[in-house]
Formats: structure tokens, sequence, C-alpha cells
């Protein structure tokens, strides 16, 4: 239904508004489960490769740390 309608994004919705005052009630808000999203809004490949062209190659003592971006 979304793809035939150009609805790019379907969040799980719930018309209770969270209470301002509740930030638990704010992140399960902030939080809800994403049930389609039109695969081409994906910009997850466009972050990574800016990320591998800004950080410096690492050292052999910087290696095996918590952090690396695998290659494509």
């Amino acid at each position: 239904f979304a793809a035939a309608n150009n609805i790019s994004i379907v969040l799980k919705f719930n018309r209770e508004a969270p209470d301002p005052e509740k930030p638990e009630e704010i992140i399960r808000d902030l939080n809800k489960p994403v049930l389609y999203y039109a695969k081409y809004l994906d910009i997850t490949p466009h972050i990574v490769k800016q990320l591998r062209e800004k950080m410096p190659a690492p050292t052999a003592d910087q290696r095996g740390g918590p952090v690396q971006f695998p290659r494509r």
C-alpha cells in the first residue's frame, strides 16, 4: 500500500500523545518501530563512505579497537 501510494515511511502509531513531563514516554514515542520505508531513502551507505574518507587509517596499536567500519 505504501509503495503504491508513494508513502516513504510508515511508523507504528499511537494516538495517545506522550506526557512531556515523563521522559520514559518521550523515549517510547521516539523509538517507534519503522514498519516500512522506501529503500532509496536509506542514507547509511553515504554516511559510512564519508566517515571512511574523513577518518585517518588506523595505526598498528589502534587496530582491533571498538569502532571499525567493514570494507565493502
